[in-house]
């Protein structure tokens, strides 16, 4: 007997390769775990919010979207009811999220940072990914058309360059761009 897979996906219906070159290179995630009010109607519509933020203000409309959804498997202190409400509101998301996106579901708990993880390794790669949770949605717009080229450029080799020491040359890269609406770094001054 084959072994049961660890999560599963639920395809949108395909909507074809994006036109769009930013779009074409982008894939959102957005990672969502059980959450103590999961039957409530507003947990469903954020998690929504979220996924339709990122493609309105990024303007990634037509981007691939995956909502991962970590497991309950091995997860301490699940209830009955717990398990009902979360299945229920993954259901409810699945049939509510536009077609062309994708809900990756876990079976065992893995930590949400793990499912999407697991996510990513599990569907084709993009070049560019915007990672996201459930109840986080975009405030304002972000040029993505502007970043992505910059994005793109530290994927390539010897994209940009910066003086080591004995002056040597570094290629520099971009991990990640965060999007902040506050100053969490403050210079001491």
């Amino acid at each position: 007997m084959g072994r049961k897979p660890d999560a599963f996906l639920l395809p949108g219906s395909p909507l074809g390769q994006p036109k769009d070159g930013v779009a074409r290179d982008v894939t959102i995630f957005v990672s969502s775990s059980t959450r103590p009010k999961d039957e409530e109607h507003e947990v469903v519509q954020r998690l929504l919010a979220a996924v339709s933020s990122a493609r309105t203000m990024l303007q990634l409309q037509t981007a691939r979207a995956v909502v991962a959804f970590d497991g309950l498997g091995g997860k301490p202190g699940v209830t009955d009811a717990m398990a009902r409400a979360y299945a229920s509101k993954i259901r409810r998301v699945r049939t509510a999220l536009p077609a062309h996106a994708d809900v990756l579901v876990h079976e065992p708990w893995v930590h949400q940072a793990n499912s999407l993880r697991c996510a990513m390794r599990a569907l084709p790669r993009t070049p560019l990914v915007f990672v996201s949770q459930d109840d986080v949605q975009i405030a304002g717009p972000v040029d993505a058309a502007m970043l992505a080229p910059l994005l793109r450029a530290s994927l390539a080799p010897r994209a940009a360059t910066r003086r080591g020491s004995g002056g040597k040359q570094a290629d520099v890269q971009v991990e990640y761009v965060r999007l902040s609406q506050t100053a969490d770094c403050q210079a001491d001054g």
